[in-house]
């Protein structure tokens, strides 16, 4: 039996008229009629007394109407149960570009091998923490809004870092006032602690011999030889060699950061859950 026809039938019994039934499928009242004849046809049954006073339904339709009433509510919930189960698997989470590019990437396929139906989207976004378009955030800030909840991801501890080639054209800094005479690398907002590094405080900071906005690019940057610059310890490449170790640089927290009100959807917060469990043993 053709769904449609069943649909037009259904509409057809419960308003008891081809004209109104039409009004509600955008169809005209004849090609009503004739969907319903078609399903007469083929069923080789009457399901509704034609008269001049409109329909009546016959028990052949009575029955028929009863079943139309309980697949087509059946449809409707697993239609709504099919939605519901796209909307939750779809996660779009924003973070920075350093962050996307630095880390998350060989992490990814382990998170999607485990919940292989989260349809998962990452986006660059270096404006402030803002959930208004996404369901979650991986920022090196601690949330404020008071609606937001947040796991704390990991923390990152920044060492100094040069190539084999850089050292060995310029020579290893011995000391914090080394520094000086050095090729320091930093990103473009970084005015604090390796420009000031062994410095008094009423020196004036060192001056960079090359600003970057990136992380990711700082360290390639560093592999290229170009100069010194401060990495994180845990993500800083194989190939490269500390400089002065001794020295303690700023430590930054990582927070995965999503709506309080979605705390117990498990398809949020088990990105976050996962990085987590990850992350900790680094």
């Amino acid at each position: 039996m053709n769904l449609d026809k069943l649909k037009a039938f259904h509409i057809v019994a419960n308003c008891g008229s081809f004209a109104q039934a039409a009004s509600q499928i955008h169809l005209t009242p004849s090609a009503v009629s004739r969907q319903i004849a078609d399903l007469e046809e083929s069923l080789g049954v009457s399901l509704f007394n034609r008269h001049s006073r409109g329909l009546t339904i016959t028990e052949s339709g009575r029955i028929l109407h009863q079943t139309t009433e309980e697949i087509l509510h059946k449809l409707a919930e697993t239609e709504a149960l099919l939605t519901q189960r796209e909307a939750q698997s779809s996660l779009k989470v924003a973070t920075t570009y350093d962050l996307s590019t630095f880390f998350l990437p060989q992490y990814l396929k382990g998170f999607l091998d485990t919940y292989s139906e989260t349809n998962l989207t990452i986006i660059n976004d270096d404006n402030a923490l803002n959930l208004q378009n996404y369901q979650a955030a991986i920022r090196a800030e601690m949330p404020l809004q008071p609606d937001l909840s947040h796991i704390h991801l990991t923390t990152l501890h920044f060492g100094l870092y040069a190539s084999l080639e850089y050292l060995e054209k310029f020579g290893a800094p011995k000391t914090t006032g080394d520094l000086d005479q050095h090729r320091i690398l930093t990103l473009d907002e970084d005015t604090s602690w390796l420009l000031h590094l062994g410095l008094k405080a009423n020196q004036s900071p060192r001056a960079p011999y090359l600003r970057i906005s990136s992380a990711y690019g700082l360290m390639k940057c560093v592999e290229e030889g170009i100069g010194i610059a401060a990495l994180s310890k845990e993500f800083a490449s194989k190939n490269l060699i500390p400089v002065l170790p001794d020295q303690e640089g700023p430590a930054v927290k990582i927070y995965y950061v999503y709506q309080s009100s979605s705390k117990n959807l498990k398809y949020v917060t088990a990105l976050g859950e996962f990085l987590q469990q990850k992350l900790h043993k680094l």
